[in-house]
């Protein structure tokens, strides 16, 4: 009892960590009991808390039990007589744990009356299912069985088998709940066997054993798994035969029947299976998609035993096929060198045709080839005859275009398919190509502007009766004449003069084409490689150049701003012209200004009128995007002859502050170079002389 009683102290000390006084100062008034109580689940839980000093002033409504660090509820007590307090429960794995009686009336450790460890257990039950599995028959032999959460410290598994001889369980996992017996235990390969398993609580003695549990070893056995797994073509595409070799009695011996279990799965989920029975160390597995990765395993089980083997795993693609789809040809989708056809219209030009590469699946293996044949369209009596094919054409199945040389004033159809190593596709994708001459439709002017990553393209051209629409063409450069990857289309409404593009990449250089489009006929496009950037800042034309026309006026040219200058498209140009007056000073009153509006490959011109001959004038230009204006050019000079001066030599028309610092350094270079040439005949001459007087002397 002493014993006990430190033990229970100690559990009060841990448990009422704000107490620091030790057992030695309890109440020792009363007595709790049983010792350490051990219950059953749906046993009755009993725990008696009772006052034992001689006080009777206080009874056992001063009583109260805590379990752990929380209260018991008062519907569990009882109180037998006025000094005894009764915890009476229906036990549950969660009720085991500490309980200390305390007194209501007596703070700190003075109010400990004692306490008790409880600790609740499942009462035995018996074992009725077993599942047991025989390793490729004869291995080894394992069952297994689920136990309730027992206490395991307070119990005792028992397995017994029968075969035809009787024996226990040599090797049980530490859990108990797993028997493994080897072939030098028992003779497995035998059937049927019978087992029985006894649960016994050693604490309190009581046992529970389960019925005789029959198993057969045809009914539960797992095979090994299959070695060397590959797999090989067949003369179908949409099938893969899957091999395998294995060297153990599940594979070699006649009288295992065997069933194999064959299951290939795509990346994008496509599932089959294929059940396979017989000896043969292989399976077809058919209804696949072609040139397409799948992931395929094999196990194998006994027709009666629910036990695969291991899986075995392996990646695979199927064959190759022709392909189902052909190269998709956009119409207008091709780019034309018409200056020679504009040169000499009955001659040959050469047009590169655009194509959109097959999808992976479409195609059904790797493009290897693309054919292009061309007939020639003749038109007799406004009726358009197909002849003989004239021209086929093979590219590699790299390409997304193709160069080929065709008349100019001649139609053309174009048919064009893709080859995988199996062959061509019987389907084609077909475009077709007008005649082209100095008669036919021009094609649009187009220019191209970027601004934060999205390219604008704008055209001027009206559209034509018989127009249907646009299509505007961009892919990703490679140089000037050629795109690296394949073209993009979009196509455009009839009636507009500007699409705005989006490009999947803004880091990268395009280029571009604008097609018109006549129904099913496009008139084909010219690349665009030249683009204006819409917020740079717009730097002055350059090549000023001015030619008198009169006493009174003159002819003011410039070169027009070009993308190559890292420009935005030019609006307008901005012409001042001022009076400048003897010291070359440009007199600001005297200034005058002319906004000229430019359009797209027209002359950068103007005239300027009512000037004075006699006064020197200086010429500046500017140039002024859709967002911001530049700053001006150079002055270029100019002073128109007065009468005096008519009918001498002519004079330069006009001097350029650069061409003045030019000519300033020029004279200068030659002022030096004569007096070098001075003092160099000056220093012989003195040379010579002195020479001369010397042999006189002499």
């Amino acid at each position: 009892m002493f014993v006990r009683f430190v033990h229970v102290c100690l559990l009060w000390i841990w448990s009422l960590t704000s107490v620091s006084e030790t057992c030695i100062i309890c109440c020792r008034c009363g007595d709790v009991s049983p010792d350490d109580p051990y219950v059953f689940v749906n046993e009755t839980l009993e725990i008696n808390c009772t006052l034992t000093s001689s006080d009777e002033v206080h009874n056992s409504s001063v009583l109260y039990l805590k379990h752990g660090q929380t209260q018991v509820k008062d519907t569990f007590f009882d109180f037998p007589n006025n000094r005894t307090l009764l915890f009476r429960k229906v036990a549950e794995m969660s009720d085991a744990g500490n309980y200390l009686c305390l007194r209501r009336d007596i703070d700190g450790m003075m109010g400990f009356v004692g306490g008790q460890v409880v600790k609740v257990d499942y009462a035995p039950q018996e074992v009725t299912e077993i599942q047991c599995i025989w390793y490729n028959w004869n291995d080894r032999l394992e069952c297994s069985w689920e136990l309730p959460a027992y206490g395991m410290s307070d119990i005792e598994i028992k397995l017994v088998w029968y075969n035809g001889a009787t024996g226990q369980c040599p090797d049980m996992n530490p859990n108990k709940t797993m028997c493994t017996i080897q072939p030098t235990d028992a003779a497995l390969d035998t059937s049927p066997w019978y087992f029985q398993i006894t649960v016994t609580n050693t604490r309190r003695n009581i046992s529970a054993t389960g019925p005789w549990i029959k198993k057969k070893q045809s009914e539960n056995v797992k095979p090994n798994k299959v070695e060397t797994l590959g797999y090989e073509y067949t003369d179908n595409s949409s099938c893969i035969r899957l091999t395998w070799r294995c060297k153990d009695i599940a594979c070699d011996s006649p009288h295992r029947a065997k069933q194999v279990r064959a299951r290939c799965v795509s990346n994008i989920g496509q599932f089959k299976e294929v059940i396979h029975a017989g000896s043969n160390e292989s399976v077809l597995v058919c209804d696949l998609d072609p040139d397409t990765p799948y992931t395929c395993t094999v196990d194998m089980r006994t027709p009666t035993s629910p036990f695969y083997s291991d899986p075995v795993t392996i990646e695979t693609r199927t064959d190759e096929e022709i392909p189902i789809a052909a190269p998709k040809l956009h119409t207008g989708a091709f780019h034309r060198q018409r200056f020679s056809c504009l040169s000499g219209p009955n001659g040959y030009h050469d047009v590169t045709l655009f194509w959109k590469a097959i999808s992976r699946k479409e195609a059904r293996g790797i493009v290897v080839t693309y054919k292009v044949e061309i007939s020639e369209m003749k038109i007799t009596e406004n009726i358009i005859n197909k002849t003989s094919d004239l021209m086929t054409t093979y590219f590699p199945g790299t390409s997304l275009s193709g160069t080929i040389k065709l008349k100019c004033g001649t139609a053309y159809d174009v048919n064009i398919r893709a080859s995988t190593k199996k062959g061509f596709s019987k389907t084609w994708s077909y475009l077709r190509i007008p005649m082209f001459s100095k008669q036919g439709p021009a094609l649009p002017i187009v220019r191209v502007e970027e601004l934060d990553g999205q390219y604008e393209l704008t055209w001027t051209e009206p559209s034509l009766a018989v127009q249907t629409g646009y299509t505007v063409f961009y892919c990703q450069r490679r140089n000037n004449t050629h795109c690296k990857g394949e073209m993009i289309s979009v196509d455009m409404d009839g009636s507009v003069g500007h699409a705005t593009v989006t490009v999947p990449d803004t880091e990268t250089e395009y280029l571009f084409g604008l097609s018109r489009n006549f129904g099913p006929i496009g008139s084909g496009f010219d690349l665009v490689s030249c683009v204006y950037h819409k917020n740079a800042v717009p730097p002055p034309p350059s090549g000023i150049t001015i030619t008198p026309k009169s006493r009174t006026s003159v002819m003011v040219t410039w070169n027009h701003v070009t993308c190559s200058e890292y420009a935005p498209i030019i609006v307008t140009y901005t012409v001042s012209w001022c009076m400048i007056n003897e010291e070359a000073i440009t007199e600001e009153k005297n200034c005058k200004g002319l906004n000229v509006s430019t359009q797209p490959h027209q002359p950068a011109i103007v005239v300027l009128h009512g000037l004075d001959h006699v006064v020197t004038y200086g010429v500046q230009i500017r140039s002024s995007s859709s967002v911001q204006t530049g700053v001006f050019s150079d002055s270029v000079y100019i002073n128109l002859a007065s009468k005096e001066t008519e009918g001498s030599c002519p004079r330069p028309a006009y001097r350029s502050d650069r061409e003045i610092l030019h000519l300033g350094l020029i004279v200068i270079c030659i002022l030096i170079f004569v007096a070098c040439v001075i003092l160099v005949t000056c220093c012989f001459r003195n040379r010579s002389r002195r020479q001369k007087d010397a042999k006189i002397k002499s």
